[in-house]
């Protein structure tokens, strides 16, 4: 609620209530684990299509690097830059929720797809994946992040497609 936390938090926090929901019958679990879904797609950017270093990609948590503000969802709208840690991350909450039973909608496969899409349009060397937009430099946890992400994201549009994307 207070902007400032990292996105995959608030999918983490969607996870949880989506356990309560599976296990306790309470709506109010399953009404609370859609907002916190929900919430977590105003972080990934899905306004231009055409920006493939940005489409599909989920934002850091503060604009600046480690600046002032600390806060992921400025006030003039404009999200920060892609991470691929943090897309990867939702990627793997995101399908968490769909294997608890949270039936995703044509939107959540649509922000799904567009997650991976960019994952898969990071790797700027065989099997080097962007730890961020723009980055060029080789990192071990996103090469791992963005294998997990894109088997994961697969996954989990295998079990709602007929065909899902080869990512």
């Amino acid at each position: 609620e207070e902007d400032k936390y990292p996105l995959p938090g608030d999918f983490l926090a969607g996870v949880c209530f989506t356990y309560a929901w599976r296990d306790t019958g309470d709506e109010d679990y399953r009404r609370r684990a859609l907002l916190a879904r929900d919430y977590v797609y105003k972080g990934q950017h899905m306004d231009d299509p055409k920006n493939k270093d940005q489409y599909g990609g989920f934002s850091q948590m503060v604009h600046g690097a480690w600046g002032r503000g600390m806060q992921r969802l400025r006030p003039d709208g404009k999200l920060p830059a892609v991470t691929g840690v943090e897309t990867c991350i939702s990627i793997n909450l995101l399908a968490k929720t769909f294997e608890l039973g949270l039936k995703p909608s044509p939107g959540d496969l649509g922000h799904m797809r567009a997650a991976g899409d960019w994952v898969l349009g990071s790797e700027f060397q065989p099997g080097s994946f962007r730890h961020h937009q723009g980055s060029t430099r080789d990192c071990q946890a996103s090469n791992a992040l963005a294998v997990v992400g894109l088997l994961r994201a697969h996954h989990a549009l295998k079990g709602v497609l007929y065909r899902p994307p080869d990512f």
